[in-house]
């Protein structure tokens, strides 16, 4: 199972930096990287959980790490996974479903 975490992608947090003249920027901060396994979803899975819907893209799935959060993202070569929801596989603590919206960025 662990082979098949082949992918390094890397894990970003946003941050608000303040600008002169008042207000904020949003950016991001790469926290680490991490191996994981990609794998699309067919035409936007609906993921039904405490009466909430949530459309997703992409299950990816990581060892088990503290560090990672909802509303973090994934970066992988020049692509951008929003992270909607996490999942603790098994609920073993061996690794993570993360399901995500693949993010498009204009170029």
């Amino acid at each position: 199972m662990i082979g098949s975490l082949k992918h390094k992608m890397l894990l970003q947090q946003a941050i608000s930096t303040p600008i002169d003249g008042g207000g904020y920027i949003n950016n991001f901060e790469n926290i680490k990287e991490i191996m994981a396994d990609i794998m699309p979803l067919r035409s936007k899975e609906l993921i039904v959980a405490m009466g909430a819907q949530i459309h997703v893209s992409h299950k990816i799935k990581i060892r088990y790490e503290l560090c990672v959060k909802p509303h973090m993202r994934l970066f992988y070569k020049g692509r951008f996974f929003n992270i909607q929801t996490i999942i603790n596989e098994k609920e073993q603590d061996r690794f993570l479903l993360l399901y995500c919206i693949e993010e498009w960025i204009a170029s």
